[in-house]
């Protein structure tokens, strides 16, 4: 087994279970399986968006569905994404330029392993749960491991994240990491009114390691080639540490196709 070590220390000090009615405690659980295939999907929502309720319903039932092979990231983007006076905020610069660089226009829309098919990078809601099966019937190519430890007191997270190839593929390989947050209550746009105790879940929160990642590995990789990520990040004071997860995932930079997702609650 070869390992390799990649460290990068960055630190932030500033800076959903989807349209349920009740969080009692954590909805989200670890997603990070040994053999198996862990896909990410990234919901592009907005708190102005009417028909964004029904695709977060549409992503909470395929974590049901697929308990140990989906990562949901709800990104907030978009001109149905700003909010007005009083609405919470939940927009971020990485997800502008995520949204702007895949030429998105409106929400709802989604990625499934940001695959890139002939029409672009988008898949609507009703598209998910077929695109999703057909990752995972891929095949898995890479493990990602995260662990956490974080200081309460500070509110400093620091992050050791281990990368290892189960086989040879080759791409120019980064490594990204971001906080999401899970189950905020705030207003929401609905067909039938606005809710202002509507339930926020898997929001994507800040990126860790930059809005596209780090370099990974550029080349032809081998079985068993692992590398170990050392990060640290301090939480945002209006994120609840109770219910904030690192996810991170391996993509080939070339087509910013997703080969591997994990997820880690941090506490």
């Amino acid at each position: 087994m070869k390992r390799y070590s990649l460290i990068l220390t960055t630190a932030a000090v500033i800076l959903g279970m989807l349209s349920c009615n009740k969080v009692e405690e954590p909805y989200l659980k670890d997603v990070t399986v040994d053999g198996a295939r862990v896909v990410l999907l990234e919901d592009y929502t907005g708190i102005r968006c009417t028909n964004c309720p029904a695709a977060a319903e549409t992503a909470h039932e395929l974590l049901e569905r697929y308990p140990n092979n989906l990562v949901v990231l709800s990104v907030h983007a978009g001109a149905q994404s700003q909010p007005m006076p009083g609405m919470p905020d939940f927009t971020t610069e990485a997800g502008t330029t995520w949204y702007n660089t895949f030429d998105f226009s409106a929400n709802p829309i989604g990625t499934v392993n940001r695959f890139r098919k002939s029409s672009g990078y988008g898949y609507n809601d009703g598209e998910w749960g077929t695109k999703i099966q057909e990752e995972i019937n891929e095949g898995q190519s890479a493990d990602i491991t995260i662990n956490p430890a974080y200081n309460e007191s500070t509110r400093k997270l620091d992050i050791c994240i281990n990368s290892l190839f189960t086989k040879e593929i080759e791409g120019d390989f980064y490594l990204f990491a971001c906080i999401m947050e899970d189950s905020i209550q705030g207003y929401q746009s609905t067909p039938t009114g606005h809710n202002p105790d509507y339930w926020h879940c898997h929001v994507f929160r800040t990126p860790i390691n930059g809005t596209w990642g780090q370099p990974l590995f550029n080349g032809l990789t081998e079985i068993d080639q692992e590398f170990e990520t050392n990060l640290s990040i301090t939480l945002d004071t209006t994120y609840r540490d109770n219910q904030c997860y690192v996810v991170s995932y391996i993509y080939d930079s070339s087509d910013k196709y997703i080969i591997q997702a994990c997820q880690k609650k941090i506490k």
